[in-house]
Protein backbone atom coordinates (compact mmCIF):
# COMPACT_ATOMS: atom_id res chain seq x y z
CA UNK A 1 0.00 0.00 0.00
CA UNK A 2 1.42 3.33 -1.13
CA UNK A 3 0.17 6.36 0.83
CA UNK A 4 0.61 10.12 0.66
CA UNK A 5 -1.08 12.76 2.80
CA UNK A 6 -2.39 16.07 1.57
CA UNK A 7 -3.93 19.41 2.53
CA UNK A 8 -3.65 19.77 6.32
CA UNK A 9 -3.49 15.97 6.43
CA UNK A 10 -7.27 15.77 5.88
CA UNK A 11 -6.84 13.75 2.68
CA UNK A 12 -4.69 10.71 2.07
CA UNK A 13 -4.00 8.99 -1.23
CA UNK A 14 -3.89 5.22 -0.97
CA UNK A 15 -2.62 3.13 -3.88
CA UNK A 16 -3.25 -0.56 -4.42
CA UNK A 17 -3.02 -2.86 -7.43
CA UNK A 18 -6.20 -4.48 -8.66
CA UNK A 19 -9.82 -3.49 -8.28
CA UNK A 20 -10.75 -5.48 -5.19
CA UNK A 21 -9.74 -2.63 -2.87
CA UNK A 22 -11.78 0.02 -4.72
CA UNK A 23 -14.33 1.39 -2.25
CA UNK A 24 -15.55 4.37 -4.27
CA UNK A 25 -18.86 4.19 -6.15
CA UNK A 26 -18.52 6.21 -9.38
CA UNK A 27 -21.58 7.26 -11.35
CA UNK A 28 -20.31 6.43 -14.86
CA UNK A 29 -20.40 2.85 -16.14
CA UNK A 30 -16.90 3.00 -17.67
CA UNK A 31 -15.50 3.73 -14.19
CA UNK A 32 -17.30 0.95 -12.34
CA UNK A 33 -15.45 -2.21 -11.19
CA UNK A 34 -17.83 -4.54 -13.03
CA UNK A 35 -16.87 -2.91 -16.33
CA UNK A 36 -13.18 -2.48 -15.51
CA UNK A 37 -12.73 -6.15 -14.57
CA UNK A 38 -13.59 -7.07 -18.18
CA UNK A 39 -10.82 -4.87 -19.61
CA UNK A 40 -8.06 -6.59 -21.67
CA UNK A 41 -5.19 -5.17 -19.58
CA UNK A 42 -3.23 -6.21 -16.53
CA UNK A 43 -4.52 -5.26 -13.08
CA UNK A 44 -4.58 -1.47 -12.83
CA UNK A 45 -3.17 0.79 -10.17
CA UNK A 46 -6.01 2.23 -8.11
CA UNK A 47 -5.40 5.57 -6.40
CA UNK A 48 -8.11 6.37 -3.87
CA UNK A 49 -8.40 9.78 -2.20
CA UNK A 50 -9.61 9.22 1.34
CA UNK A 51 -11.03 11.88 3.64
CA UNK A 52 -9.44 11.15 7.02
CA UNK A 53 -12.22 12.96 8.89
CA UNK A 54 -15.15 11.09 7.37
CA UNK A 55 -13.13 7.95 6.45
CA UNK A 56 -14.79 8.05 3.01
CA UNK A 57 -13.05 7.70 -0.34
CA UNK A 58 -14.04 10.78 -2.32
CA UNK A 59 -12.23 10.20 -5.63
CA UNK A 60 -10.59 7.39 -7.54
CA UNK A 61 -7.99 7.48 -10.33
CA UNK A 62 -7.37 4.21 -12.16
CA UNK A 63 -4.29 3.78 -14.35
CA UNK A 64 -3.08 0.95 -16.57
CA UNK A 65 0.55 0.31 -17.44
CA UNK A 66 1.03 0.00 -21.20
CA UNK A 67 4.65 -0.34 -22.21
CA UNK A 68 6.43 2.71 -20.83
CA UNK A 69 3.25 4.74 -20.25
CA UNK A 70 0.47 4.93 -17.66
CA UNK A 71 -2.92 5.23 -19.35
CA UNK A 72 -6.50 5.92 -18.38
CA UNK A 73 -8.53 4.11 -19.64
CA UNK A 74 -7.40 0.67 -20.80
CA UNK A 75 -10.03 0.37 -23.57
CA UNK A 76 -13.10 2.54 -23.28
CA UNK A 77 -14.36 5.86 -24.64
CA UNK A 78 -12.96 7.61 -21.56
CA UNK A 79 -11.24 7.18 -18.22
CA UNK A 80 -10.12 10.06 -15.96
CA UNK A 81 -11.41 10.82 -12.45
CA UNK A 82 -14.81 11.06 -10.81
CA UNK A 83 -14.88 12.82 -7.47
CA UNK A 84 -17.05 14.25 -4.71
CA UNK A 85 -18.27 17.66 -5.96
CA UNK A 86 -17.32 19.20 -2.60
CA UNK A 87 -13.71 18.06 -2.94
CA UNK A 88 -11.25 20.99 -2.69
CA UNK A 89 -9.02 21.50 -5.75
CA UNK A 90 -5.90 21.05 -3.58
CA UNK A 91 -6.98 17.49 -2.79
CA UNK A 92 -7.60 16.73 -6.47
CA UNK A 93 -4.14 18.11 -7.28
CA UNK A 94 -2.71 15.81 -4.61
CA UNK A 95 -4.35 12.77 -6.21
CA UNK A 96 -3.01 13.60 -9.69
CA UNK A 97 0.50 14.44 -8.49
CA UNK A 98 0.69 11.29 -6.36
CA UNK A 99 -0.28 9.11 -9.32
CA UNK A 100 2.32 10.85 -11.53
CA UNK A 101 5.04 10.53 -8.86
CA UNK A 102 4.28 6.84 -8.48
CA UNK A 103 4.50 6.31 -12.25
CA UNK A 104 7.89 8.04 -12.24
CA UNK A 105 9.01 5.65 -9.52
CA UNK A 106 7.96 2.74 -11.72
CA UNK A 107 10.25 4.01 -14.49
CA UNK A 108 7.47 5.07 -16.85
CA UNK A 109 8.05 7.86 -19.34
CA UNK A 110 4.58 9.38 -19.81
CA UNK A 111 0.96 9.47 -18.67
CA UNK A 112 -2.14 9.82 -20.83
CA UNK A 113 -5.70 10.45 -19.66
CA UNK A 114 -8.82 10.55 -21.85
CA UNK A 115 -11.45 12.47 -19.91
CA UNK A 116 -15.23 12.39 -20.23
CA UNK A 117 -17.11 14.99 -22.27
CA UNK A 118 -17.83 18.31 -20.58
CA UNK A 119 -21.57 17.74 -21.11
CA UNK A 120 -21.52 14.88 -18.57
CA UNK A 121 -20.55 17.22 -15.74
CA UNK A 122 -19.39 20.68 -16.85
CA UNK A 123 -18.21 21.79 -13.40
CA UNK A 124 -16.19 18.62 -12.75
CA UNK A 125 -14.71 18.65 -16.28
CA UNK A 126 -13.59 22.26 -15.91
CA UNK A 127 -12.00 21.58 -12.52
CA UNK A 128 -10.25 18.48 -13.87
CA UNK A 129 -8.85 20.50 -16.77
CA UNK A 130 -7.42 23.09 -14.37
CA UNK A 131 -5.99 20.43 -12.07
CA UNK A 132 -4.40 18.35 -14.85
CA UNK A 133 -2.84 21.34 -16.58
CA UNK A 134 -1.80 22.77 -13.21
CA UNK A 135 -0.04 19.47 -12.51
CA UNK A 136 2.11 19.69 -15.64
CA UNK A 137 -0.17 17.96 -18.15
CA UNK A 138 -0.86 19.44 -21.55
CA UNK A 139 -4.04 19.09 -23.60
CA UNK A 140 -2.81 16.62 -26.21
CA UNK A 141 -6.12 16.16 -28.07
CA UNK A 142 -9.22 18.33 -28.22
CA UNK A 143 -12.14 16.31 -29.51
CA UNK A 144 -15.59 17.66 -30.23
CA UNK A 145 -18.38 15.61 -28.66
CA UNK A 146 -22.07 15.97 -29.54
CA UNK A 147 -25.09 15.34 -27.33
CA UNK A 148 -28.83 15.89 -27.47
CA UNK A 149 -30.48 17.16 -24.28
CA UNK A 150 -33.54 14.97 -23.66
CA UNK A 151 -36.61 17.09 -22.98
CA UNK A 152 -40.38 17.00 -23.33
CA UNK A 153 -40.22 18.55 -26.78
CA UNK A 154 -40.09 16.05 -29.68
CA UNK A 155 -36.77 15.68 -31.46
CA UNK A 156 -38.31 17.06 -34.66
CA UNK A 157 -38.45 20.48 -32.99
CA UNK A 158 -34.63 20.47 -32.76
CA UNK A 159 -33.91 18.97 -36.19
CA UNK A 160 -32.93 20.85 -39.32
CA UNK A 161 -35.69 20.83 -41.98
CA UNK A 162 -33.53 18.62 -44.23
CA UNK A 163 -33.39 15.91 -41.55
CA UNK A 164 -37.14 16.19 -40.92
CA UNK A 165 -37.68 15.50 -44.62
CA UNK A 166 -35.46 12.42 -44.42
CA UNK A 167 -37.37 11.24 -41.36
CA UNK A 168 -40.68 11.52 -43.22
CA UNK A 169 -39.16 9.66 -46.18
CA UNK A 170 -38.24 6.74 -43.91
CA UNK A 171 -41.75 6.68 -42.48
CA UNK A 172 -43.32 6.73 -45.95
CA UNK A 173 -41.10 3.79 -46.97
CA UNK A 174 -42.54 1.80 -44.06
CA UNK A 175 -39.31 1.51 -42.08
CA UNK A 176 -39.74 0.58 -38.43
CA UNK A 177 -37.66 1.49 -35.37
CA UNK A 178 -37.38 -0.95 -32.48
CA UNK A 179 -35.53 -1.54 -29.24
CA UNK A 180 -34.64 -5.17 -29.88
CA UNK A 181 -35.75 -7.51 -27.09
CA UNK A 182 -33.83 -10.57 -28.35
CA UNK A 183 -31.25 -9.32 -30.86
CA UNK A 184 -29.31 -11.69 -33.09
CA UNK A 185 -25.86 -10.62 -31.87
CA UNK A 186 -23.93 -12.47 -34.57
CA UNK A 187 -26.00 -10.82 -37.30
CA UNK A 188 -25.67 -7.42 -35.65
CA UNK A 189 -21.91 -7.74 -35.21
CA UNK A 190 -21.49 -8.73 -38.85
CA UNK A 191 -23.60 -5.74 -39.90
CA UNK A 192 -21.49 -3.36 -37.79
CA UNK A 193 -18.22 -4.90 -39.01
CA UNK A 194 -19.19 -4.53 -42.68
CA UNK A 195 -20.23 -0.92 -42.19
CA UNK A 196 -17.04 0.03 -40.37
CA UNK A 197 -14.91 -1.70 -43.00
CA UNK A 198 -16.75 0.21 -45.73
CA UNK A 199 -16.11 3.51 -43.95
CA UNK A 200 -12.49 2.69 -43.12
CA UNK A 201 -13.03 2.63 -39.35
CA UNK A 202 -11.27 0.09 -37.12
CA UNK A 203 -13.35 -2.48 -35.24
CA UNK A 204 -11.98 -2.30 -31.71
CA UNK A 205 -13.93 -5.24 -30.29
CA UNK A 206 -14.03 -8.85 -31.46
CA UNK A 207 -17.26 -10.83 -31.46
CA UNK A 208 -16.46 -12.63 -28.21
CA UNK A 209 -16.01 -9.30 -26.41
CA UNK A 210 -19.13 -7.90 -28.08
CA UNK A 211 -21.25 -10.85 -26.97
CA UNK A 212 -19.82 -10.70 -23.44
CA UNK A 213 -21.19 -7.16 -23.03
CA UNK A 214 -24.75 -8.41 -23.48
CA UNK A 215 -24.30 -11.74 -21.68
CA UNK A 216 -22.76 -10.23 -18.55
CA UNK A 217 -24.49 -6.84 -18.42
CA UNK A 218 -27.91 -7.03 -20.10
CA UNK A 219 -29.10 -4.01 -18.08
CA UNK A 220 -26.34 -1.83 -19.56
CA UNK A 221 -26.54 -2.57 -23.29
CA UNK A 222 -29.54 -2.27 -25.60
CA UNK A 223 -29.68 -2.88 -29.35
CA UNK A 224 -31.66 -0.41 -31.44
CA UNK A 225 -32.46 -1.02 -35.09
CA UNK A 226 -34.35 0.36 -38.05
CA UNK A 227 -35.70 -2.36 -40.32
CA UNK A 228 -37.11 -2.44 -43.79
CA UNK A 229 -39.19 -5.58 -43.41
CA UNK A 230 -36.71 -8.08 -41.98
CA UNK A 231 -33.64 -6.30 -43.34
CA UNK A 232 -31.59 -4.05 -41.04
CA UNK A 233 -31.20 -0.58 -42.52
CA UNK A 234 -29.38 0.96 -39.54
CA UNK A 235 -28.51 -0.06 -35.99
CA UNK A 236 -26.60 1.00 -32.90
CA UNK A 237 -25.96 -0.12 -29.36
CA UNK A 238 -27.21 2.06 -26.52
CA UNK A 239 -25.01 2.05 -23.40
CA UNK A 240 -26.45 3.07 -20.05
CA UNK A 241 -23.60 5.28 -18.81
CA UNK A 242 -25.65 6.44 -15.81
CA UNK A 243 -29.35 6.88 -15.01
CA UNK A 244 -29.11 10.24 -16.83
CA UNK A 245 -26.93 9.40 -19.85
CA UNK A 246 -27.52 7.07 -22.81
CA UNK A 247 -24.53 6.62 -25.13
CA UNK A 248 -24.89 5.94 -28.87
CA UNK A 249 -22.29 3.24 -29.60
CA UNK A 250 -21.18 1.35 -32.73
CA UNK A 251 -23.65 3.00 -35.15
CA UNK A 252 -23.92 1.32 -38.53
CA UNK A 253 -26.05 1.52 -41.66
CA UNK A 254 -26.64 -0.35 -44.89
CA UNK A 255 -25.24 1.44 -47.96
CA UNK A 256 -28.29 0.25 -49.93
CA UNK A 257 -30.40 2.79 -47.98
CA UNK A 258 -28.10 5.78 -48.41
CA UNK A 259 -30.79 7.90 -50.06
CA UNK A 260 -33.13 7.31 -47.10
CA UNK A 261 -30.69 8.13 -44.26
CA UNK A 262 -32.24 5.56 -41.87
CA UNK A 263 -29.87 6.78 -39.12
CA UNK A 264 -32.19 9.78 -38.81
CA UNK A 265 -35.05 7.44 -37.89
CA UNK A 266 -32.72 5.49 -35.61
CA UNK A 267 -31.76 8.58 -33.61
CA UNK A 268 -35.36 9.76 -33.58
CA UNK A 269 -36.36 6.43 -32.05
CA UNK A 270 -33.49 6.41 -29.55
CA UNK A 271 -34.44 9.91 -28.40
CA UNK A 272 -38.01 8.74 -27.78
CA UNK A 273 -36.72 5.70 -25.90
CA UNK A 274 -34.42 7.91 -23.80
CA UNK A 275 -37.27 10.27 -22.95
CA UNK A 276 -39.53 7.40 -21.83
CA UNK A 277 -36.71 5.84 -19.77
CA UNK A 278 -35.96 9.09 -17.94
CA UNK A 279 -32.58 9.90 -19.46
CA UNK A 280 -31.51 13.53 -19.59
CA UNK A 281 -28.84 13.29 -22.27
CA UNK A 282 -28.31 11.26 -25.44
CA UNK A 283 -24.56 11.20 -26.14
CA UNK A 284 -23.82 10.85 -29.86
CA UNK A 285 -20.05 10.66 -29.33
CA UNK A 286 -17.25 12.56 -31.02
CA UNK A 287 -17.24 14.05 -34.50
CA UNK A 288 -13.45 14.28 -34.64
CA UNK A 289 -10.66 11.73 -34.84
CA UNK A 290 -7.86 12.63 -32.44
CA UNK A 291 -8.89 16.25 -32.82
CA UNK A 292 -9.20 16.24 -36.62
CA UNK A 293 -12.73 17.35 -37.53
CA UNK A 294 -15.06 15.26 -39.67
CA UNK A 295 -17.11 18.12 -41.08
CA UNK A 296 -19.77 15.89 -42.59
CA UNK A 297 -20.36 14.18 -39.25
CA UNK A 298 -20.33 17.53 -37.43
CA UNK A 299 -22.99 18.85 -39.81
CA UNK A 300 -25.16 15.74 -39.47
CA UNK A 301 -25.08 15.70 -35.67
CA UNK A 302 -25.77 19.43 -35.48
CA UNK A 303 -28.66 19.00 -37.96
CA UNK A 304 -30.12 16.33 -35.67
CA UNK A 305 -30.29 18.94 -32.91
CA UNK A 306 -27.14 17.91 -31.05
CA UNK A 307 -24.96 20.38 -29.16
CA UNK A 308 -21.13 20.34 -29.00
CA UNK A 309 -18.95 20.04 -25.93
CA UNK A 310 -15.25 19.38 -25.44
CA UNK A 311 -13.70 16.01 -24.74
CA UNK A 312 -10.05 16.38 -23.79
CA UNK A 313 -7.06 14.05 -23.67
CA UNK A 314 -4.27 15.06 -21.28
CA UNK A 315 -0.65 13.93 -21.54
CA UNK A 316 2.46 14.46 -19.46
CA UNK A 317 6.07 13.51 -20.07
CA UNK A 318 7.47 12.09 -16.85
CA UNK A 319 10.91 13.07 -15.69
CA UNK A 320 12.92 10.67 -13.52
CA UNK A 321 13.98 12.03 -10.12
CA UNK A 322 17.27 13.92 -10.15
Amino acid sequence: MYQKTGPKDQYQVQMSQGLDQLDYAPAFWFHQPAFLKEQPCNDPWVFGLRNQRTMQTEAAFILYEKGDTAESPCRAPFGSIEFNPKLPPAALHLLIRTAADFAVGQGLRSMGVVSYPFCYNPVAAALLTACFTGSGFSVAVTDLNYHIPVAEEPLEARMHPSERRRLRKCFRAGMQFSAEATPDLAQLYGFIARCRQRRGFPLTLDFAGFKTMFDHFPDRYQVFAVRDGSRIASAAVGVRISPDILYYFFPADDALYKTFSPTVLLLHGMYGYARQAGYKLLDLGIATARGVPNYGLIRFKANMGAEPSLKLTFRKTLSPPV
